[in-house]
């Protein structure tokens, strides 16, 4: 694991009673506005993976839209927290953890984000080998440009930033095809949905 990885999960391991406290628990506004569109059209019983799930506020708004989402996370005191919630949860590293099975959405909200470029790349492979034909994945990353170690909201954690057009040139040379691409939060916030070709 590199060192980015390393700082960031230990510090989400020792303060996430920190994130949970200072992050909104309902969702709201534009990334409500943003699920309904993303979700518009699928059938209830369509395959959710949502990668991140952190302490569940966006798996409990998928599922009382009366979809099913399975809940993953890279760290262990997430997980731990979603189960005592009575939900199911599992461990799972988005760069190269294998679920063994395939879904039609993967929804990764404000975790991609934690991924140096290369570590993104390989999170996205590994995300497109879990998809079905046909299947999107949808992101939620910083807007911006360059990368830094921020002590915001609960201590040391890595953040690479990405603009719109940089999403848009990744994905495209990576042969997506490019559903959305919107912004939130007054610019702070970039969302891309692509599907493999």
């Amino acid at each position: 694991m590199d060192d980015n990885q390393r700082v960031t999960i230990d510090t989400y391991e020792k303060n996430a009673h920190l994130y949970i406290e200072r992050t909104a628990a309902t969702v709201a506004n534009d990334l409500k506005e943003y699920f309904h569109t993303l979700l518009t059209n699928l059938p209830k019983d369509a395959t959710i993976l949502e990668i991140g799930s952190g302490a569940g506020r966006d798996a409990n708004y998928i599922e009382s839209l009366g979809y099913s989402a399975l809940r993953t996370d890279v760290v262990e005191v997430f997980v731990n927290h979603q189960k005592k919630c009575g939900k199911h949860a599992e461990l799972f590293n988005a760069i190269d953890g294998n679920l063994n099975k395939k879904f039609d959405v993967i929804i990764a909200t404000a975790s991609f984000l934690h991924f140096n470029r290369a570590q993104f790349e390989q999170a996205v492979e590994n995300a497109r080998n879990h998809l079905k034909t046909g299947g999107v994945l949808a992101l939620e990353l910083k807007n911006g440009t360059g990368e830094e170690y921020s002590e915001h909201k609960m201590g040391t954690r890595y953040f690479k930033y990405w603009t719109e057009e940089a999403l848009v040139q990744f994905f495209t040379e990576r042969n997506f095809t490019i559903k959305q691409t919107l912004q939130s939060g007054g610019g702070a916030w970039v969302h891309i949905v692509v599907t493999p070709k």
